[in-house]
């Protein structure tokens, strides 16, 4: 039961984007809700030019899936409440957890809530840029391998930043969708993550398993 136990459910952002994708729209990604936890999905290739070091640890990748979170919980084999409340209550350091696969993110988290969002080419590089940045590097530039990861082809790296109580996977989540043009309307206490894609006076529900959804720049 304690391995059901998650600490990134304090802030869980609703996007405020357009509903449908427009012929302009140049990148698109996808963020994973699995329930207890959010993680973002690029092309392999995008992000290798940021992080070169992935492609030589995932060389027949077409998607990543990242997510960052706290070190000592997040690589922990069986969570616990001591570690759980030691994440959120004692800042700690950072992991960046990264699955390689391919295939479509659709089909790969299959049964598991995936949302697409379309990105224009500069919120695109700019949530790009974000992401690398989760990324420890050390005096040569390189990234620091941690443990392996928790499923998948995975690999956890050592992350920037610390996490704690108002610091949490989703928050690491919204940031970096606002850094892509996203615009975060407000947030949720409640451990049911909610993804409310609000475009041109529509809500898109959970009920829809994927909703496409077009970012207007506004994190400039």
């Amino acid at each position: 039961m304690l391995r059901k136990i998650g600490v990134c459910t304090l802030l869980i952002p609703e996007l405020v984007g357009c509903a449908a994708l427009s012929d302009n729209t140049l990148h698109t990604m996808h963020v994973i809700d699995h329930g207890l936890h959010t993680g973002l999905c690029v092309r392999a290739d995008d992000l290798n030019r940021q992080a070169a070091d992935l492609r030589d640890r995932f060389q027949e990748a077409e998607y990543y899936e990242l997510g960052w979170g706290d070190a000592a919980f997040y690589q922990a084999e069986e969570k616990t409440t001591g570690l759980a409340l030691g994440a959120l209550f004692w800042p700690g350091d950072a992991v960046m957890h990264v699955v390689g696969f391919r295939g479509e993110p659709r089909e790969y988290f299959k049964g598991t809530d995936v949302r697409r969002v379309a990105l224009s080419d500069e919120g695109y590089n700019r949530l790009l840029r974000f992401v690398s940045d989760g990324f420890h590097r050390d005096g040569n530039g390189r990234l620091v391998p941690a443990k392996r990861g928790i499923y998948g082809d995975s690999q956890f790296y050592r992350g920037t930043g610390h996490y704690h109580a108002l610091n949490t996977c989703n928050t690491w989540t919204a940031e970096a969708l606002s850094m892509g043009g996203i615009r975060i309307e407000s947030a949720t206490m409640s451990s049911d993550i909610r993804w409310g894609l609000v475009g041109k006076g529509r809500l898109c529900t959970p009920a829809q398993s994927v909703t496409d959804t077009t970012a207007h720049d506004s994190a400039q």
